[in-house]
């Protein structure tokens, strides 16, 4: 890789890594003072913000001095764009499901297999604990950390400035590598292939429409329907059958290329990486 990706992936890094200290100093002193629920509340929040979302900015600012708009938003969406986009979500939950629930039986090697199992018992246990928030405040809170917050946050830092450090690349390949290591952050080995897939498809959202807005829109559908299955209807899917799944796959595609056409028609700009960046080893050193 040319050493201008490394140089960027690092300050990346390394503003993060600030963002990590701020919220490991504040943490320590918070922690004396509560615990359970609220707790884990706001490490999440602690980690959106610190760790994903002033990170991003920062970086935008001081590093590649440039705007956020210019990284993060130079095109307008269509409301029809965004109405594809709402509606690829819904179409997609039995697909994204399944394949889900198919990688939870899938056999991995015996180290593996023992830390995911912990691993998925230490974070089911976070996350009931989380969701232990009731009533409509409740429920407004989840939204916006859960939903939201988290949304915009991981959106900024892999859609926005991560990709941006792929600028000059085969497109297709930063994609693939932006989704790899979104999905490796969150350390989920069952979840790691279906992660995987919406962190590149997410990537291709920034591609057809020139803004991470639209990916900011998927991932909060995306994070709410899971809200929606753990808090009241766990495994709400599981019976649909091959069918369902099947036209779920289909629909999915047909309203993928209806995004695409739609984007391609209203397309007044670029972001990021555009349709015309390759790798070229020998043009940067």
């Amino acid at each position: 890789m040319k050493r201008k990706f490394w140089t960027d992936f690092f300050w990346l890094l390394v503003f993060a890594f600030v963002g990590t200290i701020i919220m490991v100093l504040a943490i320590i002193p918070i922690s004396a003072l509560t615990h359970g629920t609220l707790m884990l509340h706001l490490i999440q929040w602690g980690q959106t913000l610190l760790i994903m979302l002033l990170p991003a900015i920062l970086w935008t600012i001081l590093y590649k001095k440039e705007t956020i708009r210019e990284v993060m938003h130079t095109r307008k969406t269509s409301w029809k764009v965004v109405a594809l986009i709402v509606l690829l979500m819904i179409v997609s939950l039995p697909a994204l499901d399944a394949l889900a629930t198919a990688c939870e039986s899938l056999p991995l090697p015996e180290p593996l297999a023992t830390w995911a199992k912990n691993n998925a018992e230490a974070q089911q246990q976070a996350i009931d604990t989380m969701l232990g928030l009731s009533g409509v405040g409740g429920w407004i809170e989840l939204i916006m950390l859960m939903c939201i917050g988290t949304a915009l946050g991981e959106e900024w830092m892999f859609r926005g400035a991560l990709l941006r450090c792929f600028k000059g690349y085969n497109k297709h390949w930063a994609a693939v590598l932006v989704g790899l290591l979104f999905s490796l952050i969150h350390l989920e080995a069952y979840g790691f292939i279906p992660r995987w897939l919406l962190g590149t498809g997410f990537v291709y959202l920034v591609y057809w429409t020139g803004s991470i807005w639209p990916g900011v829109i998927a991932h909060a559908i995306n994070n709410l329907w899971a809200l929606i299955e753990m808090k009241e209807a766990p495994k709400m899917l599981e019976h649909f059958g091959a069918v369902t799944v099947g036209v779920s796959v289909v629909l999915m595609v047909i309203v993928l290329w209806l995004i695409y056409r739609e984007s391609q028609q209203g397309a007044t700009g670029t972001i990021g990486i555009s349709s015309d960046d390759h790798v070229d080893a020998d043009r940067e050193s």
